[in-house]
């Protein structure tokens, strides 16, 4: 046999390989479907390239729980299960805000305000339906003030700002179920989501080897942080469930988050885009497994 076949790992990810054994085989394993039909019993549907980094499920279908309210335009995350989608969009608009505080404590604050502005001006529309569903009050203008107070130059004003807005996204995230909230399932898909999301934003911040643009580099780093700490959130029960699959993601997330060593981008990166995909993809093979 010869030639290319594309083949399916989920959450968007196409992986093209020859069609020889060695070329079918990552991490040890036949590439497979993973993430197709992820978490039965989670019910929602990010934001916005080299190498093609995994394209956080853009386009999956149709199918799937609760995208963006209507008249706004879809988010890429519509066919993933509502709770999978609902959570993903959180650990997003934490990713910004924690990206956004570390950009403060350095002194940076006008580079900071562009990742306070994030959430509302990309994710937060998505979230409206799963608040509604959830009965979980509104929380744009919170995000919305956390912004102002940092364009402002409000450093004295910044903490009770910050508070206000992060406190209303774990009020949002308490607002899931237990089961799903502290689940495997959930946590798996939530953690690839946000690498897949991590690595898109990355192939866009890189070229010739060094950051060009630095916002993108953020965020991939934020959103990164956050799949590590629900990682770390719900290894117990992941690891319950697949103690070798657990395993596999743990020492992936790791080796992904050394990519990002500091807020501010390094003189030379530590991981090309590709590398990082790489990483991102064998996440959403292995996270196949906590269905």
């Amino acid at each position: 046999m010869n030639g290319t076949v594309k083949l399916w790992v989920g959450m968007g990810v196409w992986v093209l390989a020859s069609t020889s054994t060695a070329a079918l085989l990552a991490d040890g394993r036949l590439i497979q479907p993973a993430l197709a039909g992820t978490i039965a019993g989670s019910g929602e549907g990010g934001e916005g390239d080299e190498a093609t980094p995994p394209p956080a499920v853009h386009k999956m279908g149709d199918q799937g729980g609760e995208g963006g309210e209507a008249g706004h335009a879809a988010d890429g995350f519509e066919a993933l299960p509502p709770d999978v989608a609902y959570a993903t969009r959180l650990l997003l608009i934490r990713g910004h805000l924690r990206v956004g505080r570390e950009l403060v404590e350095a002194g940076h604050m006008a580079e900071a305000h562009v990742h306070f502005m994030h959430p509302v001006d990309e994710v937060y529309d998505g979230l409206k339906a799963g608040l509604k569903t959830r009965k979980v009050a509104p929380f744009k203008s919170k995000l919305e003030a956390l912004a102002e107070t940092v364009e402002a130059g409000d450093k004295a004003g910044f903490p009770a700002a910050f508070t206000a807005a992060s406190g209303a996204v774990d009020t949002a995230w308490a607002a899931l179920a237990p089961a799903s909230r502290n689940g495997a399932g959930l946590a798996a898909a939530t953690i690839s989501a946000l690498v897949s999301k991590a690595a898109e934003e990355y192939g866009g911040a890189v070229a010739d080897g060094r950051v060009t643009d630095p916002v993108p580099y953020q965020e991939a780093r934020g959103f990164v942080a956050e799949a590590q700490d629900l990682y770390g959130h719900a290894r117990a029960a992941m690891t319950t469930q697949d103690a070798d699959s657990a395993g596999r993601i743990g020492t992936v997330l790791a080796d992904l988050a050394t990519a990002f060593p500091a807020v501010m981008p390094p003189a030379a990166v530590v991981k090309a885009p590709g590398e990082v995909t790489a990483l991102a993809s064998r996440i959403a093979l292995v996270a196949g497994d906590f269905k």
